[in-house]
Order: C-alpha cells, then structure tokens, then sequence
C-alpha cells in the first residue's frame, strides 16, 4: 500500500534531505522541490486529497499542497531532469509498497505512523506550526498506551508479579 509516509521518505533519501525539513516551514529551493514532488507523488499514487496530503506531509492547507502540485506538473513539461526524476521516483515508490506488503504481514503497524516521529515532528515545530491528523494522534494514543503496558509488564517481572504495580508509566514520559 502506497502511503504519505512512504512517499515522503521515498522522496527524502533520493534527494537527501531529512523527512523532518520536508514537513518543515522552510522555503529554500533544496526543500521546496522534494516537498511539491513528494506532494505531487501522492497525489498521483494514493487516493488522498489535496487537504489530506497537507495534513499529513507538515500541515499544510489545500491551496498550498494545490499550487505545489501544479508547479511540478508544470516543470514535467518543460524540464527533463525532473521529469526523469519523478519517473524514477514513482517506479522506486512502487517497489518499495510492493515490497512492503509482503513485510507488512509479518509486522504489527498502526496505520503506518510511528509515534515518535510524530511526536518528534510535534515537539520539534514551533507552536502551532503543526497540526497532527487524527490517524497520528490515535497513533499518538496507541504508543502512550503500548508505553504504559510495557512498563506495567516490566515492573511486573522485576518485582516477581507478586503485587500489583502502581500507574507510574506515564509520569515517566
């Protein structure tokens, strides 16, 4: 299954920048053209909106993700590199998702988002600069609740399971 996450670090590796300085305020031309690319990806391969791309790749509005979109469709017309660049990147997206279909299987995922990147997305922006999705604060949800389990279990096995162990794991945090 091709996802924003996928795309994005797809598009991160074959332009070597950090998935973070994708979802990132930054405007400089070595940001700029992975971010509208990896938009532009996902436009094409998944069924997300315009809105829903914003969201998940730096909380970006429709408008914005829409303009990034027409920038590079435009740039495919006039510019070989990119066009080579995207063709490339779309056929790599596509080995990467049905390679990990068959990985998928064998791993427990919550909607492909792994908390702590979003939690280190969330705490490495500014205030407000970053509205989480619902899929990532139910991911979110689902790692403090994992956190908390395991540390039960743990506390548990240290102490012989002989009493039961106090509700500290999320002071822990």
């Amino acid at each position: 299954m091709i996802t924003c996450r996928l795309i994005t670090e797809a598009v991160a590796a074959a332009y070597s920048v950090p998935v973070l300085q994708l979802y990132s305020r930054r405007r400089d031309a070595g940001t700029v053209l992975p971010r509208h690319m990896a938009w532009t990806l996902a436009s094409r391969l998944t069924t997300q909106s315009y809105s829903a791309i914003g969201r998940h790749m730096g909380g970006r509005d429709h408008a914005t993700v829409m303009h990034g979109v027409a920038k590079i469709r435009a740039a495919l017309e006039t510019d070989a590199q990119i066009a080579t660049n995207y063709q490339a990147l779309v056929d790599a997206v596509t080995l990467l998702a049905d390679a990990g279909q068959s990985a998928e299987r064998l791993r427990q995922c919550f909607n492909d988002i792994d908390p702590l990147d979003v939690a280190e997305r969330i705490l490495s922006s500014a205030f407000r600069d970053v509205l989480p999705s619902m899929e990532e604060i139910r991911a979110l949800c689902f790692g403090v609740t994992h956190y908390a389990a395991e540390c039960q279990r743990l506390y548990a096995e240290h102490d012989g399971g002989d009493q039961a162990a106090p509700n500290t794991a999320l002071t822990d945090l």
